[in-house]
């Protein structure tokens, strides 16, 4: 039970129809958390063995002359302890690194659909070659976002 109560009755009135919107909201987020701590679960009892860095998507600005600058990567990453979310700027200049399930809801949210298919690659890599380090693979859904300089 909330501490504080709505007394205003326009609030009261936008709160009884926005309880649904909010109870399904929470619901999904929970869903998302559940499946990051499943699938960890799972892969940390198979003792995946490499690393596996999974591409979600690239952004870059276009100088003036519509060459490339400030590239950022986002990543997912098993870490063969942790489902990490990675965000470099450049090749391998990590800016953000922190588990999956303690990102912000925007992050979880933007990965929920991404979960099944780095699933698949991380089996698909362990039957091709259990005995590699490291392994690299890009999203079916990998995106690249232009975006010009405001300067």
């Amino acid at each position: 039970m909330p501490k504080h109560q709505l007394i205003s009755e326009n609030l009261q009135k936008i709160h009884s129809s926005a309880e649904e919107v909010i109870s399904s909201h929470v619901q999904r987020l929970d869903r998302i958390s559940n499946d990051i701590r499943a699938l960890e679960e799972i892969l940390l009892k198979a003792g995946i063995p490499f690393k596996f860095s999974y591409s979600l998507k690239r952004e870059f600005w276009l100088d003036s002359e519509g060459k490339k600058t400030d590239q950022t990567y986002y990543y997912l990453v098993w870490d063969k302890k942790r489902i990490i979310y990675e965000v470099s700027k450049g090749y391998n200049q990590t800016q953000e690194s922190l588990p999956l399930i303690e990102t912000k809801s925007q992050v979880r949210l933007f990965v929920e659909n991404e979960l099944a298919s780095f699933y698949e690659k991380i089996i698909f890599s362990l039957k091709e070659d259990p005995m590699q380090d490291m392994v690299w693979s890009k999203s079916p859904n990998f995106k690249e976002i232009e975006q010009e300089l405001p300067f």
